[in-house]
């Protein structure tokens, strides 16, 4: 495998980019169920199993459903994407020695990069 210096730091503003758009559409779903009087979801994550759950029971326009119905979808596009992405990081970072050498230090597998 060739070398891709900064490959980290494009997943890193991936993930950053991913979790913005999960906030701008949690909070354009907040919107819409606002605008047509259905309060705040009782779930406290829009996308899990029970915020999904709380969406299904919205009746609303057919352009506001539509539109709330395509958030979800596209957090589940998202996320698998990140998920390709997590697995080609970890397939890079198991070709290269210096990685692998870096793994073995205590904790710093988990330690979040610095900004």
């Amino acid at each position: 495998m060739t070398s891709r210096p900064g490959c980290c730091a494009v997943a890193s503003r991936g993930a950053r980019s991913w979790s913005g758009v999960a906030r701008g559409r949690a909070n354009q779903i907040h919107a819409i169920a606002i605008r047509n009087l259905k309060g705040r979801a009782l779930a406290s994550d829009t996308f899990g199993k029970n915020g999904r759950a709380w969406l299904a029971t919205l009746e609303l326009p057919v352009d506001e459903r539509e539109m709330l119905d395509s958030c979800p979808r596209e957090a589940d596009f998202l996320t698998a994407e990140l998920a390709l992405v997590d697995r080609q990081i970890a397939r890079y970072a198991l070709s290269c020695a210096q990685i692998r050498r870096l793994m073995t230090i205590p904790a710093s597998a988990s330690r979040p990069p610095r900004r």
